[in-house]
């Protein structure tokens, strides 16, 4: 289940995107710094106070208790919080709208952040995994931004491509993203047949969802 404070708190970043889209970028990073014992993050820098938004999402976060700074640093409340804020907000949310639609739709069964171990022995996180109809839909979430010589639109894309393959072949994939995908990635979901919702369409993903279930 996931906590209602927290509901409110995806739909802040959704409807204030303009606000926060870049701010999320540069958190993601200090949030990764921080996977170790004492939850404390490398120092905050002049790029991340200069980022628009940065500031007031940290006073966001700080008000929900999520984070602290700390000497100049973000110390996380709890290795569960550090993973809710370095993007597992988004799982949380649409997680919620999907347990909205679950009775209504007879959605047979739902699980987020779920590991699947393929046949050749390497761990894969699916975000997001709804049975319905005897029928698997995989949804990935990001939070990240795509684009740049990394290609990091095309790693998510080919990651949901080859987790459908696990399910056989009526599996359905979809990729969930906060900030805007360049064209060459657009184009590539369209080709691969994996469904995309972005930016504040993700305010409007249960209305998404219900006619890409019952397809």
């Amino acid at each position: 289940s996931v906590a209602a404070k927290r509901h409110g708190l995806g739909r802040a970043l959704l409807e204030n995107i303009r606000k926060y889209e870049m701010a999320i970028g540069q958190l993601n990073f200090l949030a990764s710094t921080a996977e170790n014992d004492d939850l404390l993050s490398d120092p905050i820098g002049p790029r991340q106070w200069s980022t628009r938004g940065f500031d007031d999402l940290i006073e966001l976060l700080s008000s929900e208790g999520l984070i602290n700074k700390d000497d100049k640093r973000l110390r996380f409340s709890s290795e569960p919080d550090r993973f809710f804020i370095n993007g597992g907000w988004l799982e949380e949310y649409l997680f919620a709208r999907v347990e909205r639609l679950r009775n209504r739709l007879k959605i047979q069964d739902a699980g987020m952040s779920m590991s699947v171990l393929s046949p050749s022995g390497s761990l894969n996180e699916i975000d997001l995994a709804i049975l319905y109809n005897n029928r698997l839909h995989l949804i990935e979430c990001k939070t990240r931004r795509f684009g740049g010589s990394n290609s990091e639109g095309a790693k998510a894309l080919y990651k949901i491509d080859c987790l459908r393959d696990f399910g056989g072949m009526t599996t359905k994939a979809m990729l969930a993203s906060y900030r805007t995908l360049p064209s060459a990635d657009k184009k590539r979901a369209e080709d691969l047949g994996v469904r995309l919702i972005v930016g504040k369409g993700l305010l409007d993903f249960e209305d998404v969802l219900e006619p890409w279930l019952l397809k």
